[in-house]
C-alpha cells in the first residue's frame, strides 16, 4: 500500500477517534451536570431534613423541660444521656452533674443511690424514697421502659418518674383517720361489753352485802355464782382481746392442712350443738397439702372459720335437717394451700360483709365478734390471705391461701364427708 493511502487511513481513523472523543466528553459533561443537579437536590433534601430533625429534636426538648414526670435516660452502658428538669428537682441534681456519669453513681443527700433498688426489666415499677439537700424527703414512683436501637440490640433504659409523696401523704392521712375512727368503734363496744358483766358484778355484789348485813344469808351462794360467772365473761373478754392485739411468731413447723381440717371435722361432728348443718370435706387429689406455720393457730382460724359457716346454716336451717350444708374443699394450687368454706346461709348483705373483719363487730346475739378478725390475722401471720364473698340468699364464699412451696404430681381426686348431725 502506498504512503497517499497510507496518510489518508490515518486521516479517517483520527477524525473518527476525535468524534468518539467528542461524543464521550459531551456525555461526560451531560453527566456531571446531572451529578451537580443531584448534588443540589440531594444537599436540599439533607438541608430540609436537617431542619426537620432540629425541629424534633427542639421539640423533644421543649417536651421534656416541660413535663411534669421526670426523664432519666441511660445507654447500654448505664451512662445517663437524659436528665430533665423535673428529675433535677425530684431527685436534686443538676442536669450538668448528673449527665454523663453511670446511674449508679446517683446518689441523693444521704450518700444512698438512688435507683439501687430499681432493676432494668421491661415494664417495671418500684418506688423509692429520696433525700433532697434541703432535708425534704419524696416517695418517687419509678417505672423502668427498655430502649432498643434498629437492630433490636439493648440500648439502655429509661426511668419515668413521678412524685407521688402528697398522694402517700393522703393514703397514710387516710389511714390514720379510718385507724381512728375503728379504735372509736372498738372503745365504744369494748366499753359495752365490759359495763354489762360489771353492772351485773355490781347489783348481785350489792345484793349480797344487804343479804350479809340483814343476816339473811339465803340466794347470797347464787348471787355469788352470778358474779363470778360475769368474771369469767369479763376474764374471756380480756383473753379473747388480748389474743387479737398480741403480735405472736407462729412456731414454724409442717402442717398438713387436709389432716388438720379432717380433725376439725370429726370434733365439730362430736359437739353437733344443732342437728340441721353438715359438713363435706373433699381433697381435691395432690401429693401434700402442706404448709409451714403453726398447726394450732392456724387449727384455731379454721375453727372459727367453719363454726360460723355451721352456726349461718343452722340458724336458716333451724328445724328443717334436710337443709343446710357446710362444704370445705382443701387443694394444692402451685405453691399456695386453698381451703374453701362455702355454706348455704342466708348470706350477707354489702354492709355486713364489709364489716364481718372489724374486731367486735357481730351478728350473733352471744360473742365478743373477734372471731373473724382473730382469723385473718393468724392467716396473714402465715403469709396468707383470708377473703369472703357473699350475696343475701346465696351463703358465703370463704378462701383461705396458705403459702405451701416445691411442686407435686397430681394424684388421683380422693374424697370423704362428715357429717354433724
Amino acid at each position: 500500500m502506498s504512503d497517499p493511502q497510507l496518510a489518508g487511513i490515518d486521516a479517517r481513523w483520527l477524525q473518527d477517534a476525535m468524534t468518539s472523543f467528542n461524543e464521550t466528553a459531551k456525555c461526560l459533561e451531560r453527566a456531571y451536570r446531572d451529578l451537580e443537579r443531584e448534588k443540589r437536590r440531594i444537599d436540599h433534601e439533607l438541608e430540609r431534613k436537617n431542619d426537620e430533625l432540629e425541629r424534633a429534636v427542639s421539640e423533644l426538648d421543649d417536651l421534656l423541660d416541660s413535663m411534669p414526670a421526670g426523664v432519666v435516660s441511660t445507654d447500654a452502658q448505664g451512662v445517663v444521656r437524659t436528665l430533665n428538669p423535673a428529675a433535677e428537682s425530684m431527685l436534686g441534681i443538676a442536669a450538668a452533674e448528673g449527665l454523663g456519669r453511670a446511674e449508679a453513681d446517683l446518689v441523693d443527700a444521704r450518700g444512698d443511690t438512688i435507683f439501687a433498688t430499681c432493676d432494668e426489666s421491661d415494664g417495671s415499677v418500684h418506688e423509692v424514697s429520696v433525700a433532697l439537700p434541703n432535708g425534704v424527703a419524696r416517695r418517687l414512683r419509678v417505672a423502668t421502659t427498655s430502649l432498643r436501637d434498629r437492630e433490636a440490640r439493648g440500648g439502655g433504659a429509661m426511668r419515668m418518674i413521678l412524685d407521688v409523696t402528697t398522694q402517700r401523704e393522703l393514703e397514710e392521712s387516710l389511714a390514720q383517720r379510718d385507724r381512728m375512727a375503728e379504735m372509736g368503734e372498738m372503745a365504744s363496744v369494748l366499753a359495752h361489753q365490759i359495763r354489762n358483766p360489771l353492772n351485773g358484778i355490781a347489783g348481785f355484789g350489792s345484793l349480797i352485802v344487804e343479804r350479809i348485813r340483814a343476816g339473811r344469808p339465803d340466794d347470797v351462794e347464787r348471787y355469788a355464782e352470778k358474779v363470778i360467772s360475769a368474771s369469767r365473761k369479763l376474764e374471756h373478754l380480756v383473753s379473747e382481746l388480748l389474743r387479737f392485739t398480741r403480735v405472736d411468731r407462729p412456731h414454724e413447723a409442717e402442717v398438713d392442712v387436709a389432716s388438720l381440717v379432717r380433725n376439725l371435722v370429726e370434733e365439730l361432728a362430736g359437739e353437733s350443738p344443732l342437728p340441721s348443718a353438715s359438713i363435706v370435706v373433699a381433697t381435691h387429689g395432690v401429693e401434700t397439702t402442706n404448709t409451714t406455720g403453726d398447726a394450732a393457730l392456724l387449727r384455731e382460724a379454721l375453727r372459727n372459720l367453719i363454726e360460723n359457716a355451721r352456726d349461718a346454716v343452722s340458724a336458716r336451717a333451724y328445724g328443717d335437717p334436710s337443709r343446710g350444708s357446710v362444704r370445705v374443699g382443701v387443694r394444692r394450687d402451685r405453691e399456695r394451700v386453698v381451703v374453701r368454706i362455702h355454706d348455704d346461709g342466708p348470706g350477707l348483705d354489702d354492709s355486713v360483709r364489709q364489716r364481718v373483719f372489724h374486731p367486735f363487730f357481730t351478728t350473733k346475739e352471744s360473742g365478743f365478734g373477734l372471731g373473724m378478725p382473730i382469723a385473718r390475722k393468724i392467716i396473714e401471720q402465715h403469709g396468707g390471705s383470708l377473703t369472703l364473698r357473699s350475696r343475701p340468699g346465696s351463703g358465703c364464699r370463704v378462701r383461705v391461701e396458705l403459702p405451701s412451696p416445691g411442686l407435686t404430681n397430681p394424684l388421683p381426686v380422693s374424697t370423704y364427708g362428715e357429717s354433724i348431725a
